[in-house]
């Protein structure tokens, strides 16, 4: 059983990347992830089933939390139990503020007027504004 990193990582979604590697002959009967936002509560993590069978497997996963940290085991069960890969770890993008610009007026050879307004900030805050 073998985690892989995760791809596609946005601000709200990634692609979570598993495969088992044999059944032990015993069929698999499911597979999936378990993704935590706190490192060590497996307890309380989110599982996400992802088919059934041997072999290389993905999922998409939507509705995350911008710039954040989360921690993803993959996982496969069979008539014996269930095991799982290593865990793997990946951040979240932040989302980028929405901004507009005001139209240049006012404009000479050296000189003209500009402007702009911060229509939303991103997760973290606005840090930084200018023309």
């Amino acid at each position: 059983m073998e985690t892989h990193a995760a791809s596609n990582i946005a601000a709200t979604s990634v692609v979570l990347n598993g495969e088992v590697l044999t059944d032990n002959n015993a069929n698999v009967t499911e597979r999936g992830f378990i993704y935590i936002k706190n490192s060590g509560l497996w307890n309380f993590g989110t599982d996400v089933a992802a088919g059934n069978g041997s072999g290389a497997y993905s999922t998409q996963l939507t509705g995350l939390f911008p710039a954040t940290t989360y921690h993803v085991k993959a996982y496969a069960t069979n008539a014996v139990g269930t095991t799982y890969g290593q865990v793997e770890t990946f951040r979240t993008m932040d989302t980028l503020p929405v901004v507009t610009t005001t139209e240049p007026s006012n404009i000479s050879a050296t000189t003209f007027t500009s402007g702009g307004e911060v229509l939303a900030l991103n997760s973290t805050g606005l840090t930084a504004r200018g023309i």
